[in-house]
């Protein structure tokens, strides 16, 4: 069975997330991202949370605009270290930076026991 993996990005940057997504069907793996995923009528967020959840991992698409949207920051980043926390190596987070983000706000970013996320 193919791994499920949650694809985190921000919406200003789903042009370049969508390239990739669309080739995963080459890969050994199974994508999930809300644009094209989410159940019709469903809330969003709890859309999120669920596709979190079941998912193996996540990819998470590391620009400006990803670390300054609401949603990585307050809800799916949250998740993920929560889900690394609960399930150890049993999820994934795969982190792609896709252009230059200023040090100053990648320090913003750190677990509940003050280690950076992205160092």
């Amino acid at each position: 069975m193919k791994k499920r993996l949650f694809v985190s990005y921000s919406r200003k940057d789903f042009e370049l997330v969508d390239e990739f997504v669309e080739s995963t069907e080459h890969f050994d793996f199974n994508v999930w991202i809300d644009k094209r995923d989410q159940e019709y009528g469903k809330k969003w967020r709890d859309s999120l949370t669920h596709a979190i959840d079941e998912s193996d991992g996540a990819i998470l698409f590391v620009t400006i605009n990803s670390l300054n949207s609401r949603a990585v920051k307050e809800l799916e980043i949250p998740q993920f270290l929560e889900q690394k926390d609960t399930r150890g190596e049993d999820f994934k987070l795969y982190i792609v930076i896709l252009d230059y983000v200023p040090e100053k706000l990648l320090e913003e970013f750190k677990t509940e026991q003050g280690e950076y996320i992205f160092k």
